[in-house]
């Protein structure tokens, strides 16, 4: 029995190999979002109404794989729903892409949450 234990936490630290993080931007603290709010995603512009830039956010998953990149947004606006932002706005690296890979082979993703002024 304590054996089957063991091998169940294992498995389960095993499958969850999405790490993210939130860095605040500012002292102000926003409600958070309720966990079926639309967050805005902006990948290829940023949005046309005023914006504050209130975090960081940032996702990274430690398998390579097909759905890698909808699985990080969804991480995401997940972190922008707990900060209290309305939208994200997703950074690119110097070649234009949103997904840089780490040293690790881990894929990693990272935009600025935002709340509309």
């Amino acid at each position: 029995m304590k054996k089957l234990l063991i091998a169940i936490l294992l498995l389960f630290a095993f499958s969850c190999r999405i790490d993210s993080g939130t860095l605040m931007l500012t002292d102000t603290k926003y409600p958070p979002k309720p966990k079926d709010y639309n967050v805005q995603v902006f990948l290829d512009k940023k949005p046309t109404r005023p914006y504050k830039k209130i975090a960081i956010i940032e996702a990274a998953d430690k398998d390579s794989r097909v759905g890698a990149m909808a699985d990080l947004i969804e991480r995401l606006k997940k972190e922008c729903r707990k900060a209290g932002a309305d939208a994200i706005i997703i950074s690119t690296d110097s070649d234009g892409f949103p997904i840089t890979e780490n040293a690790d082979g881990s894929e990693h993703l990272k935009g600025y949450a935002i709340v509309w002024e």
